[in-house]
C-alpha cells in the first residue's frame, strides 16, 4: 500500500485523491467527446459533472464526520483539522449528495435529469474504477483473510496485516465491465433512468 505520494510540509498528496482526480478528468474528456458525437449539450454535461463532484465531496465528508462522531468528540482536530479535513470520506454520502444536487440543477434548468444520467453512467463507472485503484493504494476496503494466490499481503502495522482478498480490485473489474456494458446498451430502447437505476443497483449489490 502506498497512499502518501508526496509530502510538502503539513500537506500530503494522497494516492486516492490523485486517482479520483485522474479518473474524473479522463471520464469528463471522453464524455464530452461522446456528447459532441451524439449531439448532447456539452455545457450541461460539464455542469452536471462539476456539481456532482463538488456536492459529492461535501456529502462524502459530511457522512464521514457523522460516522466518526466518537473521534470528533474526543479530538475534533483529528477529523476536521488541517490537513485531516482533506482525508476521510464515505462514498455513499458523496453519491447521495451528488445525486440530490444534480436533481436540483435539473429542476432549475428544466431538463430531464434521468436522460443525462443515463448518458453519463458509463463514465461515472469509469471514475469508480479509478477510485478502486485509489482504495488499493490506501489499503482500505479489504476483503476477508485468505491464503489464495489472489490475495494481497497487507504490511504491518495495517489492521489487516497478512493475506486478504482484494475486494476493491474485484470491484474495479466490475466497474470496468459496467463501462462497455452501459455504452453497448446506449442504443437500446429503454425508459429514461433505467440504465442509471440498473447500474446503481448492481453497484450496490457487488459492494454488499
Amino acid at each position: 500500500m502506498h497512499n502518501d505520494l508526496l509530502t510538502i510540509g503539513k500537506f500530503t498528496l494522497h494516492g486516492y485523491s490523485v486517482m479520483i482526480a485522474l479518473g474524473f478528468i479522463i471520464a469528463m474528456g471522453l464524455c464530452l467527446l461522446r456528447a459532441k458525437k451524439k449531439n448532447v449539450d456539452g455545457d450541461v454535461i460539464t455542469d452536471i459533472g462539476l456539481i456532482g463532484v463538488i456536492a459529492g465531496f461535501l456529502g462524502a465528508k459530511i457522512l464521514y464526520i457523522i460516522v466518526s462522531y466518537k473521534e470528533l468528540i474526543a479530538d475534533p482536530k483529528s477529523v476536521i483539522g488541517f490537513p485531516q479535513i482533506f482525508a476521510g470520506f464515505v462514498a455513499y454520502g458523496g453519491i447521495i449528495f451528488g445525486f440530490l444536487a444534480i436533481l436540483v440543477y435539473a429542476k432549475i434548468k428544466k431538463i430531464n435529469a434521468a436522460e443525462y444520467l443515463d448518458f453519463m453512467i458509463p463514465f461515472i463507472a469509469m471514475v469508480q474504477g479509478f477510485g478502486r485503484i485509489g482504495c488499493f493504494l490506501a489499503g482500505c476496503c479489504y476483503g476477508a483473510p485468505t491464503d489464495s494466490f489472489l490475495g494481497v499481503t497487507f504490511p504491518a502495522p495495517h489492521q489487516m496485516a497478512g493475506m486478504a482478498h482484494t475486494a476493491f480490485l474485484g470491484s474495479r473489474r466490475f466497474c470496468n465491465l459496467r463501462y462497455p456494458s452501459s455504452v453497448f446498451h446506449e442504443n437500446q430502447k429503454e425508459r429514461n433512468g433505467q440504465r442509471s437505476l440498473c447500474n446503481s443497483l448492481c453497484c450496490g449489490k457487488i459492494h454488499s
